[in-house]
This record gives structure tokens, sequence and C-alpha cells, in this order.
């Protein structure tokens, strides 16, 4: 594929996906598949609707790539984007995420579900990786 040396340092296998919610589909199969139980995958898979939504909706980009994979107790799911440089993490307060998709859950609950989110722009792509720990009982931090 053209993004070979984007997937050559690791294993990941990116989906190549366009900005349609139908695409969605296909996310949500690579997160089903993934070893963890129901309650996991469907957090994982709420927070990557939220995200995909976002930058179908709003980054201008035409292109998304996806990933994600199981490392020890760590899910890490992965979105490559063309858009516009958007950073998340950053944004000056809430009001950037008014328009926020679907359940309107915005920026708090994605950074309340995973354990780390870290997000970066090389080559003039936006790169947000977020992190879930597989928690056996929540109960316990």
């Amino acid at each position: 594929s053209k993004m070979k040396n984007f997937t050559e340092k690791t294993e990941q296998q990116y989906l190549e996906l366009s900005c349609n919610l139908e695409e969605l589909e296909k996310i949500k199969e690579c997160i089903f598949r993934l070893p963890v139980d129901m309650g996991m995958k469907k957090k994982i898979y709420l927070v990557c609707d939220e995200i995909f939504s976002n930058i179908a909706n709003y980054s201008g980009a035409d292109r998304v790539q996806f990933g994600c994979n199981k490392n020890a107790d760590k899910v890490n799911a992965v979105f490559i984007d063309n858009g516009k440089p958007f950073n998340p993490l950053e944004s000056k307060s809430e009001k950037d995420f008014e328009d926020f998709d679907t359940g309107g859950m915005g920026i708090m609950l994605v950074k309340e579900v995973c354990s780390n989110v870290s997000y970066s722009n090389p080559d003039g792509k936006n790169v947000l990786t977020l992190e879930f720990t597989d928690r056996v009982n929540d109960g316990n931090i």
C-alpha cells in the first residue's frame, strides 16, 4: 500500500477508510475482533465512533487510516487522517466540540474512558492514539 512506511515499524495493520460514516462498520469489526470482553469492546467502539464521526464531519480529510491492537492489558486504537491539523487535547474549550456528533459525548468522555490519548502531526497528518486499559475489575484503582 502507499502508506507502507507507516506500518513497517510495528505489526500494526491499518484499515484504509474514506470519510463516510458507513465505514464505522469496518472499525466496529476491527474492534470486535479484539480479545477483550464485550463491555470493553463497546466502550472502545463508542469512543472510536465519536472520533471517526468528528474527523469525517469537521476535519476536511478525505482518507482515514484506522488500526487497533491489544498489547498486554492495553488496547491501542490509532486514527491517521489528512485533514486540517486539529489537536483535540488542546481545544481551548468545550465550545470546539459543541457540534460533536453521535452521543454528543465530546472529548471529556474520550479522556475519561481512555487511559491515555496522544496527538501528533507528522508530515501534515493528524495522528491520534487512544489507549484503553483492560481492567478486569473497574473497582480497583
